[in-house]
């Protein structure tokens, strides 16, 4: 019987130079609610899990990007974990006043993963539109076996290689309404980072709302068989994400 625990993604937190162009960007390209609490700080409420947060980044060691916090009761135990499966620790357990605690860590791959530990039920409230959330997370793992395990061990995360694509396995654990992928291989050497997906009903329009609110497309709508089709863009500090748009049914 499977009894490791699977750990979903709670928040995804983008991390930039520049609050106010990002908050501009965000609402015109997805019309997401986005809410400043802070001078360096924004919550991001696109109506649907995983919530998301802007954070003007704190130092120039810690560059533009996006961070994904697996929700977890015990963080500084999680870096432990990563530790001993051989990725390590970049930031040591954190407390946030009245909210909780954090960690952050590096799988043996370079990518990125935090770890939440909340100190109350985390049950947020959304009222957004629903329309543009994030639905799907690539993470490279150029030795896909190594991944798979990895994962498996860390968070219980389950992943099916893909028949028809070599290097490459999704899991529809972690939180993601569309799941998690991880990319193998020569291509997974390629990427830097990971890369979360926004859903999105009309890719070509999507594509124009980017560019127009600062944004820049790199890889043009590109059909995924059976699936719908996706492209590829850069938030305003270079930041890469992907958009997606599934086949009607």
């Amino acid at each position: 019987m499977d009894t490791l625990p699977i750990r979903r993604i709670c928040q995804v937190e983008i991390r930039v130079t520049d609050l106010s162009r990002s908050v501009q960007f965000y609402r015109g390209a997805f019309a997401w609610q986005v809410h400043v609490v802070a001078p360096d700080y924004a919550l991001i409420d696109s109506g649907r899990e995983p919530v998301a947060a802007l954070m003007v980044t704190p130092s120039p060691r810690w560059p533009p990007g996006v961070g994904n916090y697996a929700l977890v009761p015990d963080c500084e135990a999680a870096a432990q974990a990563v530790s001993a499966l051989g990725g390590r620790i970049f930031i040591a357990k954190t407390d946030v006043p009245g909210s909780g605690a954090y960690t952050g860590t590096v799988d043996p791959f370079g990518n990125e993963l935090l770890f939440w530990q909340p100190y109350r039920e985390f049950a947020p409230k959304l009222r957004g539109s629903g329309e543009n959330p994030i639905v799907w997370l690539e993470i490279p793992a150029p030795d896909l076996q190594k991944g798979m395990a990895y994962y498996r061990s860390l968070l219980g995360w389950r992943f099916s290689p893909i028949e028809e694509q070599a290097d490459y396995a999704v899991s529809v654990d972690g939180g993601f309404s569309r799941g998690i992928s991880l990319v193998g291989g020569e291509r997974g050497r390629r990427m830097r980072g990971v890369t979360n997906y926004i859903q999105t009903r009309d890719l070509v329009a999507t594509a124009a709302r980017i560019q127009q609110h600062g944004g820049r497309v790199v890889r043009e709508p590109s059909e995924i068989t059976g699936e719908g089709a996706f492209l590829l863009f850069l938030d305003p500090d270079g930041i890469r994400w992907g958009a997606f748009q599934a086949t009607a049914t």
